[in-house]
């Protein structure tokens, strides 16, 4: 949990910077800090996980040897996502996985390229630095979304939520494992976001523990 929430951090930090820039590969590092995020809540709240997936991540975690992210695919956070749409994650969120998943992709291996008859044909893709410029300026509350849904859905009452996301502040310090990674700036906006994250971790979670205690 703390793993991913970092690396979906550090990857926020270098999609703000690529942005503001206006580099058409912020199309990548948009997915991927949506790609680690979404496999924050797999790990907060593991009875939404596939049996069949669920069971080749413990074996991973078990012993604490393997990192257990490497049994998680592209394809099942789409599938785990659609699960957690029907309990209450919003559409918005799984809209803009799907559609940073399809500019990624674009930005990856398009244009395609093809020879036929001696011609070369390039096909258009639909990959266009606006339409990915749509989810980063929402990235922000999309990490809200994830944040709260997972605090309402998490294992344990949803506190180890606040817990990962205070520990995650050691990787973004000055002297923290990204710091020989990116610049000052760009850690600047990961730990700005993850301070953000926090709080809402703690609000919703306290907003939550007052509803029951009426309930």
């Amino acid at each position: 949990m703390l793993g991913s929430m970092s690396r979906a951090l550090f990857f926020f930090g270098e999609t703000w910077h690529l942005h503001k820039e206006k580099v058409a590969t912020v199309a990548i590092t948009n997915y991927y800090s949506l790609f680690h995020l979404s496999i924050f809540p797999m790990f907060a709240c593991p009875h939404f996980v596939e049996e069949e997936k669920l069971k080749n991540i413990n074996q991973k975690l078990r012993n604490g040897k393997k990192d257990p992210r490497h049994e998680i695919t592209h394809l099942d956070v789409h599938e785990f996502l659609k699960r957690c749409a029907t309990n209450g994650l919003s559409t918005e969120y799984v809209m803009a996985f799907k559609k940073a998943q399809e500019m990624r992709e674009d930005m990856n291996y398009g244009p395609n390229v093809r020879s036929l008859h001696g011609n070369t044909i390039v096909d258009s893709c639909s990959f266009s630095f606006n339409k990915t410029s749509q989810v980063v300026k929402r990235l922000d509350i999309l990490y809200e979304q994830a944040v709260q849904w997972a605090s309402i859905n998490g294992t344990d009452s949803g506190i180890w939520i606040p817990i990962a996301l205070d520990q995650a502040k050691t990787f973004f310090g000055k002297k923290g494992f990204y710091s020989t990674w990116t610049t000052e700036a760009n850690l600047t906006q990961a730990e700005n976001l993850r301070e953000c994250l926090h709080k809402v971790s703690i609000e919703t979670l306290y907003s939550k523990n007052n509803q029951l205690s009426k309930d």
